[in-house]
């Protein structure tokens, strides 16, 4: 500073102005801690009804690990008067995981590596895009492990998680505008009435890839559903066979082409 203050007298005196430095009077130093600017991977939750109540998710203004926090938040819980305030405590709770291996923001690629560090945990991410929910990275074994429910959103510069705290509810806003509860599949989205039907789905439904039915709908909205007059059923044609498609409807591998009562066959009608 001082080397710096003499450069500057010698180069204003060799202006030729005339004017000569005497002495300093007084000197006042300002001096504010140097915070340079750093990443962040935050990003805000959709303004979409049901979501408010159904995800946490943590303020990271200032750093890109939000999928730490998120596993921390459904592990250890969140600040209650503030639950999307990234607290001392979180911070510390975030750290007991094992992230060997895991980049921040975090890909989705590397979510399995997450699973293999904490076996005790099962990971279920999905996506929230042109106003609809996607499947996204799911656990294939689930079985005896804590399920953490997770939203994933990302723009052209980064990628965040959120902690779905209540999936049948966040998942009920989309279907219905009921508060009666449903019971969600968490790989097809398909919901029911009891628990103990949902958990009969799961049994088949995670014995095949993950995936979600969709309906196409008419532009106002309303699905687009197949529909007869009951008034002209006397000019239907008639046909031999009729095939009633549902997704509870599953096919397997047959096990003989000849007539059996007692096994699966196929008869040829045409």
């Amino acid at each position: 500073m001082r080397d710096l203050m003499l450069e500057k007298i010698a180069s204003f005196q060799s202006q030729k102005s005339g004017w000569q430095f005497d002495e300093i009077l007084s000197l006042g130093i300002s001096i504010a801690p140097f915070r340079p600017l750093a990443g962040s991977s935050y990003l805000p939750t959709p303004k979409k009804p049901g979501f408010r109540r159904s995800i946490v998710n943590i303020q990271n203004k200032s750093d890109n690990k939000c999928i730490t926090y998120t596993m921390a938040a459904a592990v250890s819980g969140t600040d209650k008067k503030n639950p999307q305030r990234l607290t001392t405590e979180l911070k510390a709770n975030a750290e007991k995981f094992d992230w060997t291996g895991i980049d921040f923001p975090t890909p989705l690629n590397q979510i399995d590596t997450i699973e293999k560090n904490t076996p005790d945990y099962a990971l279920n991410v999905c996506s929230y895009d042109d106003e609809r929910f996607s499947i996204l990275c799911f656990c294939e074994n689930p079985d005896g492990k804590k399920m953490i429910h997770m939203l994933h959103l990302k723009n052209q510069h980064t990628e965040h998680y959120a902690w779905i705290k209540n999936f049948n509810r966040l998942m009920r806003s989309e279907v219905t505008n009921h508060k009666s509860a449903h019971e969600f599949c968490y790989r097809c989205f398909s919901h029911f009435q009891t628990k103990e039907k949902q958990e009969e789905h799961l049994k088949d439904c995670s014995k095949f890839r993950a995936v979600r039915i969709v309906i196409r709908v008419n532009e106002d909205g309303t699905p687009q559903y197949v529909s007869f007059n009951h008034k002209k059923l006397n000019r239907k044609m008639q046909f031999p066979i009729i095939v009633y498609a549902d997704f509870e409807c599953i096919n397997r591998m047959i096990d003989t082409c000849q007539p059996n009562p007692d096994k699966s066959y196929t008869q040829r009608y045409q």
